[in-house]
């Protein structure tokens, strides 16, 4: 029976490769083997989410052994699911109807967006996401300007969207649109889930005559604005090389390489692989990555003359140069992600919205902005060594922390530093107060993280990751 599973996993994986769809044929072989299969997922653009969450034990299929990826989730079901990803034990009800035991458990964490029981209902998008925020982030907030342009501010769910959607968590439709209100099916619930839980990942490996190599990426779904966590197993006698497209990326020690992905960087499936030789000997692995829309809302900025002039082309060339004379080097240490805000408080505008300046011009924004009274502590948001403590122009008063392997996190604004380059910081480490210096309307903090001189969006730091 082994053997014929084997042979009818081979064959699925054969015609996924042969339409065009999938990931790596390699990779679902390593990652699943003969463990749990679903005979209605060969080929589904959700499989890898699905199998990945029935590993851990989150999902599961329907008695006749199949997973009906595109039937709409009942109200139950989902409980279930948000549950088993919480940890979350349930008592044994008997004479209750199998999900009355989830909903209990939900409710009394203050999770729930229904006050009433009817598990055959199907929930809306909408009902999902404030579930899953309420769950996964309730301590994140936000008073930025809406990304959908059917979920404005005043809309029930906007607060749950809204971050799910700055966290690359849900990503909405082409047209701008997230549609709260239609229904939302098992598969689309597993992916959320999973890219909430951080087990998106996706490997493949290959036997050479000096041993096996390996790729592994986390996620390999990225929104634009995002990063690919990567890492790299070889025999030490092979050289290797990493390109993402047909551009070199630098790899750290211990086989790591942080690839961020520019917030214009067009949407659709690349390339990401992995050469490794010696002498006359290559081999190549590959695998395919989808980059995804990040819808981002345009907003108007009015700022004081005096914040203008600030503005000033070679003001800004000179400390652009300052940025990024303190991006030119960074450690090879291992960023201990996930960060924390470095600010408890909303989010009054996130990453990538395209800001109006009336009287200058416009630019895109490569940061968040976190609501501050001025005074307020600043906390580094993870571990890492401190770069630059300076004044500047636009930025005001500017600090930087190197997290290792190229990744980096900047404060704007602040009022005061409470640290010097060169300190050592933990997560969590008062840094310095909000301000309100450089170009702005009011104190506040941006905040940033750039890999390399790439912006990238910070809040996706937040995110919970795998164990590369």
């Amino acid at each position: 029976m082994v053997v014929m599973r084997r042979v009818f996993i081979a064959l699925i994986c054969f015609l996924v490769l042969s339409l065009g769809q999938g990931l790596s044929c390699a990779r679902y072989m390593l990652a699943f083997g003969d463990s749990i299969y679903f005979p209605d997922l060969g080929g589904h653009w959700a499989q890898n989410e699905i199998m990945a969450l029935a590993e851990s034990g989150v999902v599961s299929g329907y008695p006749d052994g199949f997973f009906y990826p595109d039937k709409r989730i009942s109200m139950g079901e989902t409980l279930k699911i948000v549950a088993k990803a919480k940890g979350i034990k349930v008592e044994d009800l008997s004479g209750k109807h199998w999900a009355y035991p989830y909903y209990l458990a939900l409710a009394q964490e203050n999770f729930l967006p229904w006050d009433y029981f009817d598990p055959e209902e199907q929930p809306s998008r909408g009902e999902i996401a404030e579930l899953l925020g309420r769950a996964f982030y309730p301590e994140i907030e936000t008073l930025s300007d809406p990304s959908f342009k059917d979920v404005p501010p005043e809309h029930p769910f906007f607060r749950f969207i809204e971050i799910l959607h700055q966290l690359g968590i849900i990503l909405g439709r082409e047209d701008g649109n997230f549609y709260p209100e239609e229904a939302i099916t098992r598969a689309e619930v597993a992916v959320v889930v999973c890219r909430i839980l951080g087990v998106e990942k996706v490997s493949v490996s290959q036997e050479t005559p000096y041993g096996s190599i390996g790729l592994t990426c986390e996620p390999y779904r990225v929104p634009q604005g995002g990063f690919l966590r990567i890492k790299i197993t070889h025999p030490v006698k092979l050289q290797v090389k990493l390109f993402y497209g047909s551009q070199g990326v630098e790899i750290r020690k211990g086989g790591i390489a942080l690839v961020p992905i520019p917030l214009e960087e067009e949407t659709g499936v690349k390339n990401l692989s992995l050469i490794a030789y010696l002498n006359e000997f290559q081999a190549q692995l590959e695998l395919r990555i989808l980059v995804t829309l990040n819808a981002v809302p345009s907003e108007t900025i009015e700022l004081p003359p005096e914040g203008i002039e600030l503005l000033a082309p070679e003001l800004l060339a000179e400390e652009r140069e300052e940025v990024y004379a303190a991006l030119a080097y960074s450690s090879d240490q291992i960023p201990d992600l996930p960060f924390a805000l470095p600010l408890e408080s909303p989010i009054l505008s996130s990453f990538g919205a395209e800001r109006i300046y009336p009287g200058w011009g416009s630019d895109s924004h490569w940061g968040v902005d976190i609501e501050g009274k001025e005074g307020a502590e600043v906390k580094a948001a993870g571990k890492g060594t401190v770069v630059l403590a300076k004044e500047l122009y636009s930025r005001g008063n500017t600090l930087i922390i190197d997290h290792g392997s190229g990744l980096f996190t900047l404060y704007y604004h602040l009022s005061a530093f409470k640290v010097s380059p060169g300190d050592q910081v933990e997560k969590g480490t008062v840094i310095g107060l909000v301000g309100a210096t450089g170009a702005v309307t009011g104190p506040h903090l941006h905040w940033e993280a750039r890999i390399g001189k790439v912006p990238v969006n910070p809040i996706l730091t937040l995110k919970k990751g795998g164990t590369l």
